[in-house]
């Protein structure tokens, strides 16, 4: 994509393009004093990971303390590198603003013109670059980068449609690895609860389906594994019961429908299904006829006004993007669950058309 073409401007470096700074010794031992909790997390080296903040043995300062030092304050689009120590080039991407700070060991490198340079591209130029970043560490026994160092690490600059290409790509691929590491994460899951059942002596050995494991792998649901890790012990297997809509806190409703529709496309129709197939939980849904009806439904908590928050952006557990898709003209992509695709395979264009959502990321 970045190849040699006549859209790949001339090679320059990161300080031409960027501004590189960091949290000043005389800042840190002055004004910085970590909190176990608090509003503003500390950006240190053990949080920049695979070009993401993670937020492992995550530290904080208060806000009043972040404001007074604007130089060392994150912002979003702001990529930070570690520059220091055995993760030495690590990069991650600001993507929030009033969330994060640095710390120690941690620079922040800030494109000058968004109209000429990309955060995302230049997130993933450094990460594939790893070899470049360690080739201008200083010369001294202990691994290390000065802000220097850094300005002076080349950098292409294409065209910068070619840029947001790149980034409307690679945002989709990094929704799709999410959406797989939540299921490698869930099979793992299953997998010790199967060890543990093994080892306790309670795991059934003559209806054990190996087949039930592969399946595991395929691009299918998650949902089925409780049920899958209860056929496997002595216990009789029990139906899952029915759950009450209003008994279901907005929180969880989100984090299923995140969990299941990261990096795909859905209609209304596919989430309810999904909710009743999945999780076994009825939700209410009341037509615009039933509302006319029945004014006092417009204050009911049903799918629908979880919907709306989401699109409207007043839900602070879920955020919703929404689009018409036109089955004809097909003018947009659907990118849809294995289950949905089978839903529509037998559709016509116009049954296909209609209102869809992705979760903002």
């Amino acid at each position: 994509m970045f190849g040699k073409t006549s859209n790949t401007k001339k090679t320059t470096n990161i300080g031409s393009v960027c501004k590189v700074t960091k949290l000043a010794g005389f800042e840190y031992s002055k004004y910085i004093t970590y909190q176990n909790s608090g509003e503003i997390m500390a950006v240190r080296g053990l949080n920049v990971k695979e070009g993401k903040i993670k937020p492992d043995n995550a530290k904080y300062i208060d806000r009043n303390t972040s404001d007074l030092l604007p130089r060392s304050k994150l912002f979003k689009n702001d990529v930070v590198m570690t520059y220091i120590g055995v993760n030495i080039g690590d990069v991650a991407l600001i993507e929030k603003n009033n969330k994060y700070h640095l710390a120690p060991n941690v620079a922040k490198i800030t494109p000058n013109d968004a109209n000429q340079l990309s955060s995302v591209y230049l997130l993933h130029y450094l990460m594939y670059n790893q070899r470049e970043i360690t080739r201008h560490q200083t010369n001294t026994a202990k691994q290390a980068l000065n802000m220097e160092n850094i300005r002076e690490i080349p950098i292409p600059v294409p065209d910068i449609n070619l840029q947001h290409q790149f980034a409307k790509v690679f945002l989709k691929v990094d929704a799709l690895k999410e959406n797989s590491r939540k299921r490698v994460a869930a099979s793992e899951r299953l997998y010790f609860s199967i060890s543990q059942k093994g080892f306790e002596g309670t795991l059934n050995l003559i209806d054990f389906d190996v087949e039930s494991l592969k399946q595991l792998h395929e691009a299918k649901q998650m949902e089925p594994l409780a049920v899958k890790a209860e056929k496997l012990t002595k216990k009789p297997a029990r139906n899952k019961s029915k759950l009450i809509w209003e008994e279901v806190s907005v929180e969880k409703a989100a984090n299923w429908i995140k969990e299941k529709y990261t990096g795909f496309h859905f209609t209304t129709e596919m989430l309810v299904r999904f909710l009743k197939t999945e999780y076994s939980v009825f939700p209410d849904y009341y037509s615009s006829e039933e509302l006319k009806m029945y004014p006092q439904l417009n204050e009911a908590s049903d799918l629908k006004s979880l919907i709306f928050s989401a699109v409207h952006k007043e839900n602070s557990f879920l955020k919703l993007n929404q689009f018409f898709y036109d089955a004809k003209r097909k003018k947009n992509q659907l990118y849809l669950t294995t289950e949905d695709a089978d839903l529509l395979k037998e559709r016509s264009d116009e049954e296909r058309s209609g209102i869809y959502f992705s979760i903002e990321l």
